[in-house]
């Protein structure tokens, strides 16, 4: 009868020590970057973060890396072509239970515009200049081409940009009456190895000038 009353003591005692000694906390994991993340082909962008405690290792990965890659410690993220992936977070510490958190990342693909004013191309000789823009819409790791401008007519002059960027703003002087065609190609490259894609553009506009 003891040895039985001493086995259920015993087994008691078991039972409230497993209940006041839970398990190792887990790491807290604060993701300061919004989710999705939305990027253009070729562009950038690192994700931010905290953890409890400072020490903790933070690891990141790409479930699809044909979409976006991600560096595995610096949490940089690379868009590589349109399409969706999800970005693992994973955060650990030795006593701590580790944690995951996920980041969405939205990939479209990367456009040149080309734009004029006004439209249609219609000038007063001796009148105000019209304008042709043509736009790379990137931040980082693109290399481009300067745009050709050519004109089929002496009717106008064409005056490049100085010191352009990411954005060619073209003065189209009108010079004399007459029609012609002016001709617009613009290449862009990003990427590099088997990731390398190169877009052109290319876009006719018609010009009077009275």
């Amino acid at each position: 009868m003891k040895k039985g009353i001493i086995l259920i003591f015993v087994g008691l005692i078991t039972i409230l020590f497993l209940v006041g000694c839970p398990g190792p906390q887990k790491v807290q994991l604060l993701i300061t970057t919004e989710s999705p993340v939305n990027l253009t082909e070729g562009n950038t962008q690192t994700i931010g973060f905290g953890t409890v405690p400072e020490s903790a290792t933070v690891e990141f990965s790409s479930d699809n890396e044909d979409v976006a890659t991600v560096d595995a410690n610096s949490g940089e993220i690379t868009a590589i072509a349109s399409g969706t992936t999800d970005i693992k977070v994973r955060a650990s510490a030795a006593g701590y239970e580790s944690v995951e958190k996920v980041i969405t990342v939205n990939v479209t693909d990367y456009e040149i515009s080309i734009t004029y004013s006004p439209d249609p191309m219609v000038l007063e000789a001796g009148g105000q200049d019209g304008s042709i823009t043509v736009n790379f819409p990137f931040t980082s790791n693109i290399s481009f081409s300067n745009p050709v401008l050519t004109c089929s007519s002496s009717c106008v002059k064409i005056v490049p940009p100085i010191l352009p960027l990411y954005e060619y703003n073209y003065s189209i002087v009108p010079q004399s009456a007459g029609n012609g065609v002016i001709t617009v190609s613009a290449t862009a490259t990003i990427g590099s190895g088997d990731n390398t894609k190169v877009k052109t553009k290319t876009e006719t506009i018609n010009v009077t000038v009275n």
